[in-house]
């Protein structure tokens, strides 16, 4: 999605309004990538030495509701189709500069999105060709 939509999701992510964020959020065509991305955005803002423990605190728990929001609509995709669900998280991003969706996961330690729903992609891109299950 590179339309005003994206803008404005990552304007309200940098302005810690996260109900706002949720709203474009929903609007957006990427909903995992988004998520992740609005939950790296948090968790690296909330990081910065100016900001004050209360703000952390909510910074920290609006990147938690966003990897909670991706993650449940990728378990969602797997539950429909475990083959689409597991290539589009190698897909490249373009708004990512061709990063996969796997790899954002990562810079933005989202473990538990990365624990629920990676296994089978990371077997996949370690393994390769040499996967006995077909």
């Amino acid at each position: 999605m590179r339309a005003p939509e994206l803008d404005l999701l990552l304007w309200s992510g940098l302005m810690n309004r996260p109900e706002m964020a949720k709203f474009f959020w929903i609007k957006s065509g990427q909903p995992v990538l988004n998520a992740l991305t609005m939950c790296m955005l948090f968790r690296r803002l909330a990081a910065r030495p100016d900001i004050t423990p209360v703000i952390m605190k909510e910074m920290l728990q609006s990147a938690q509701d966003f990897e909670d929001l991706a993650l449940g609509v990728q378990t969602i995709a797997m539950h429909e189709d475990m083959t689409i669900a597991l290539d589009a998280l190698e897909n490249p991003s373009i708004i990512w500069d061709d990063m996969r969706l796997l790899d954002v996961a990562v810079h933005g330690k989202c473990e538990k999105f990365i624990e629920g729903c990676c296994r089978e992609a990371l077997d996949r891109r370690f393994a390769g060709d040499l996967m006995p299950y077909g």
